[in-house]
Formats: structure tokens, sequence, C-alpha cells
């Protein structure tokens, strides 16, 4: 009942000081109603009202109806309970506004404040308005890591309690019973939290070749996945070696003394999905050993440093340093006579997925040059014996 008195008629007067006859006499009719003690005089007075005020009946009906309507939906407790949601580097603040009951109150004024790592889009952590009869929404930007709180207040709402003056507070007359309403302060507040999640972005690389020749300059490409976009981080590229052999198994970081061959960084923006891929290039070239390439972001914003696993095959290059040594079985062969050789190789370094093809063949007869082979032209020498290709992993004597 106390809400209908903060009404506001066409002339933005509360209905309690309203010169509208009609709603005068609504509010009249309507307060009578519920509050006089004598029902039978308020029926006989609202007969006397249809009888000298024909016209007016039907207005003032409807205004009645219109007052039940507003007293039925808004007579519940004051309720202004936002809702936070936090996704990456944005937000929203919804459920804005104030209820009354299950019903939204437009025209109140809503002060929203931020507080922790956020702003609104305009940068301020302060927004005023007005409630309407819908919850309202506001986007939200998020700047670091941490806690995000959002608070409301709607404020001069209507009152919910009123003062009844009856025939017992005013004995020597029972003329008129009174309602008395004061002014308005009312708030109704609310307040939520959500903690800002940190993004962790997903590292992936491989080398630009399994195998190098000394001299040549290792590449290493780079994916950044699962990222915030808009990022800007340094991304750098740890090239360990040379090795004397391939690490034995994947670990999160190097082993201590792991020499390191050189340190690559750049600075590198994500796009709109979170997403990059950037080529590393060795600033030397490689010398015989293996190379093992391991990454690393740092932290920004509301994403967390990442670093790639040390020693995945993906990962690593080989610079072999081939070397074959060679013995025929006998110099000074005789006609008819079965030789052999023998051959050892070294320098090779075991990788997966790298295989090395030994192969040779045996060259001649070739016509001696004064019964010596000093100066013999091998360059059309016939094969005598071709040698099968044998696959080679590892060092090897055959």
């Amino acid at each position: 009942l106390a809400a209908l008195f903060h009404l506001k008629d066409e002339e933005g007067k509360t209905l309690i000081n309203t010169s509208d006859p009609v709603t005068a006499a609504a509010l009249a009719e309507w307060t009578k109603r519920r509050l006089d003690d004598h029902p039978a005089e308020v029926d006989l007075a609202w007969q006397a009202f249809k009888e000298q005020h024909p016209d007016a009946v039907a207005p003032v009906e409807a205004k009645i109806a219109a007052l039940g309507e507003y007293a039925s939906k808004y007579t519940g407790n004051y309720t202004a309970d936002p809702a936070l949601k936090l996704s990456g580097t944005s937000g929203s603040v919804s459920s804005l506004g104030v209820k009354s009951g299950a019903n939204w109150l437009a025209g109140y004024d809503l002060s929203v404040t931020l507080s922790g790592p956020a702003t609104f889009e305009n940068g301020s952590t302060a927004w005023r308005g007005k409630t309407t009869d819908s919850p309202s929404n506001l986007p939200i930007k998020i700047t670091g890591l941490g806690e995000v709180t959002v608070s409301q207040k709607v404020t001069d709402l209507p009152g919910k309690s009123y003062r009844f003056y009856g025939a017992s507070d005013f004995p020597a007359s029972r003329l008129q019973n009174m309602v008395s309403v004061n002014p308005s302060s009312l708030e109704a507040n609310g307040t939520t939290k959500a903690s800002v999640e940190a993004v962790k972005p997903q590292l992936s690389s491989s080398v630009g070749a399994k195998v190098y020749k000394a001299g040549e300059t290792g590449k290493d490409t780079v994916r950044i996945t699962a990222g915030v976009p808009g990022t800007t981080v340094p991304v750098s590229a740890v090239v360990f070696g040379p090795l004397q052999e391939v690490p034995s198994a994947v670990a999160a970081q190097a082993p201590k003394d792991t020499p390191v061959f050189d340190t690559v960084t750049k600075q590198v923006t994500l796009d709109s999905k979170g997403e990059a891929s950037v080529e590393f290039t060795a600033s030397k070239p490689f010398k015989a050993g293996a190379y093992v390439w391991q990454e690393a972001t740092a932290a920004a914003g509301i994403m967390e440093a990442a670093t790639s696993t040390y020693g995945r095959t993906a990962e690593t290059s080989i610079v072999p340093n081939i070397e074959v040594a060679t013995q025929v079985s006998n110099q000074a062969a005789t006609v008819g006579q079965e030789l052999s050789d023998a051959a050892e190789v070294k320098g090779l370094i075991k990788l997966d997925g790298v295989k090395y093809v030994l192969s040779g063949a045996a060259y001649g007869p070739v016509a001696p040059i004064d019964g010596k082979c000093t100066g013999v032209d091998w360059t059309n020498a016939p094969i005598a014996a071709q040698i099968e290709q044998r696959e080679l992993t590892e060092n090897s004597t055959l």
C-alpha cells in the first residue's frame, strides 16, 4: 500500500499530492476500502459519488484497477542481485536493476561499481543510469589476475510502510481516516564476485630438419595456441648443443650443465583466436653434434608463462661427422683368391627417424703403371663386386 503513495501522476506529483480529480478519487476509494473500519459508510460514500458524478465513474474505476495491478506486482521485498561472468580478457555484468517480488522496477537511479582487475568498456570502474522494466547488462574488460567484485545500488525506492490514523486516534471526529507516508529513502543493494582465471597457452614446435650438414644454420618453428587474443608477448627459443648424443628422455628442463649453443627471442602478437606461429633461425652455423630446441613464452596480463619440454624428437636435429675407414683383407692377392673388406663407421648420432645407409663396390681390374698402383686412372674402372647396402643406426664395424 505504501508504494502507491510514491507513484507519480502525469504532472510528476506523487499521488497523495495529485491535483487530478480522477486520481484523487481513485486513491480515496482505494485506501478507504482497505483501511476504513466502517465499510458500510464507505459503501454509502461510493454510491453517493457514483450518483453525483456518473461520468467520472468509469475513469475512476479504471484508475482503481490500475492501482490494483500495480499493487499486485510491486508488493514483494526489493532485491538487487547482480551476476558476473568472466571469460579471458572480457566479461559481463548482468541482472542489473531492482525487483519487487518477481517484477523489475523501472525509472530508479542505478549505480554500478567494479573493484579488482576490471573496468567497463570506457575504462571507468563506475557506471550510473536508470533501472528498466527488465534486467540490464554491461560488458566489462579484464585487466589482470585477481578477484573482481561488482556492486550495484538502487536508490529512492517506494516506501514499504505506512501510518494509519483511525477513529481511535481522533475520538472527536470520525470524518476521515488518514494514511501518511514519509518520503522514501529506501535502497536496494547487491554484490557478487568472481576470480579471473589465468590463461595457459599451449606450445607446439618442430625443427626445420632432422639432419643438417656442418656449417648449415638450424631452424625451428613454434606455434602458440589457446592464448589471449591480441596479446604481445616475448617468445624465446634456446638451442642446447652440440651434444654427443640426443637426450634419452623428455624432461621439463634440460639437465644441469647442458651447454647452450644459442638463444633467440622475438616479440609475437597473438591473433583474434589467441594463436601465432613464429620461425626461429640460429644466429650461427651448426657444428658436428646433436642440438635440442626448447621454447618459452613470458607471462603477459592474464596469460601465464609457458615452456615446452626438453628432449622431444620433434625438437632435435643432428649434424653427423661421419668417418669411414676401410681395410682390404689382402693387398697382394693372387688370381682366384677370395678377398674381403672391413669398414669401420664412426661419427653417427642415433636419432629416431634417421637412418644411415652404407654402400660401396670393389673396382677393377685396372692395369698397373710400371707394376704399381700409384697414378692409376680409376675413372672408367669396371665394378668387380657390388657391396650390398646396409642400414646403420649407430657406429658400426662391418
